[in-house]
């Protein structure tokens, strides 16, 4: 069973790859851009995938364990063009 360990441990880049085994709800916003994909784990464990638009540039994507913040991906434009990423715990 995968189980994010408090305080986070993990990479983001680990947990994503690891999710994605598990079953998902994947919820949209009226201009079609994914907004969160819930994948649940076992009955105590779910993570959820949140991400954030503006201007519809995708800035960032927070995980989230039972509705606690773990860890964020926040990515960086110049002129409407990615030119890094940062992560959060």
């Amino acid at each position: 069973m995968f189980i994010l360990s408090t305080p986070p441990t993990e990479s983001f880049e680990t947990i994503s790859r690891n999710l994605n085994s598990y079953p998902a709800s994947l919820t949209y916003n009226s201009q079609s851009q994914l907004v969160s994909i819930v994948y649940t784990i076992s009955v105590d464990n779910i993570v959820t995938k949140l991400f954030t638009y503006e201007n519809d540039l995708l800035t960032s994507i927070s995980l989230l364990k039972n509705n606690i913040p773990y860890r964020t991906k926040i990515f960086n434009y110049v002129n409407n063009q990615l030119i890094g990423f940062t992560y959060t715990n």
